[in-house]
């Protein structure tokens, strides 16, 4: 019974992660101190990555940025010590909470090391979540301009319909769930007690700029409303459906978008948009069709 419970949970990490962990050299691309923005792109680019993953995945989506003027940054965070931070590279696997306090220790890391107010943050997945808890819990609001999210599970995650099936099974073997998945994959799921806890606090602040992208082809972070962020007053919020916004995108997996090129045009245009500009146009769906080399990813 326990192999079958086992084999039930570890299906469900997977999952979670989305893919295998790959690593790969970007000295080159994040935490370049030397680094010297463009004129109109001082605010640094912070970014998070999701569960079971690292900030390699960020790769292409940062060589854009930095191929139209700004610096980025990155970190792994939450190492964990159950089953999936055996692998290589595997990374975003610990409890929330201490995550969500690494990520404010790296803000503060790149306010100063850039000598910035104020950071703009990048997410995908569990990423997303960290950054309302970090604003919302931590008091972290006044060091964020900007927050673009990918995938994010705001709200939890019913893992496609799975989560009810695995829910009960995560309550009965906690200790052994903890350890095939990890505490950070468990806390996601959309009735735990650390979500139902997130969803009491606003999802927004006012004075930042959100930009939410999710995809209907996401079987992860499921429904899709767990990416939709309701406004409060004074919060620049919009909520993209990729898909529909770039029809030209093709489906846009969990797994892959953090290395998806729409995803990373629609990223530089959440950190430029203006509070008018409240849907992409074509010209947004596309790297190639953006100004200052950003068809460098290419």
């Amino acid at each position: 019974m326990h192999r079958i419970l086992s084999t039930i949970l570890l299906t469900a990490a997977l999952a979670v992660s989305g893919a295998p962990i790959a690593t790969a050299n970007t000295s080159d691309i994040f935490n370049d101190a030397s680094c010297v923005p463009a004129a109109d792109k001082t605010t640094p680019v912070l970014y998070v990555h999701g569960t079971s993953a690292n900030t390699e995945k960020w790769a292409q989506n940062a060589v854009a940025l930095k191929a139209a003027g700004y610096c980025v940054w990155g970190f792994n965070y939450g190492r964990g010590s159950g089953l999936p931070s055996l692998f290589p590279g595997s990374y975003g696997n610990a409890d929330i909470n201490s995550s969500a306090r690494e990520l404010a220790r790296n803000v503060e890391r790149v306010k100063e090391a850039t000598g910035a107010d104020q950071v703009d943050l990048v997410a995908h997945s569990q990423g997303g979540l960290l950054v309302k808890k970090y604003i919302a819990e931590l008091g972290g609001g006044d060091n964020v301009r900007r927050a673009v999210t990918v995938g994010a599970t705001f709200h939890g995650t019913d893992l496609n319909g799975a989560g009810r099936f695995l829910s009960p099974i995560a309550r009965a073997l906690p200790r052994l769930a903890a350890f095939l998945v990890g505490p950070g994959a468990l806390q996601q799921l959309n009735d735990s007690p650390e979500i139902q806890a997130l969803n009491a606090l606003p999802d927004t602040q006012a004075g930042i700029v959100y930009t939410s992208l999710y995809s209907p082809s996401d079987v992860t972070a499921t429904p899709n409303s767990t990416s939709i962020l309701q406004a409060v007053d004074g919060a620049d919020v919009v909520n993209i459906n990729i898909e529909a916004s770039c029809p030209n995108s093709g489906r846009v997996l969990h797994p892959n978008m953090q290395s998806d090129l729409t995803v990373a045009a629609l990223t530089r245009w959440g950190l430029e948009r203006t509070a008018d500009d409240r849907t992409p146009n074509q010209r947004a769906c596309s790297l190639s069709a953006l100004p200052d080399g950003s068809d460098a990813a290419r």
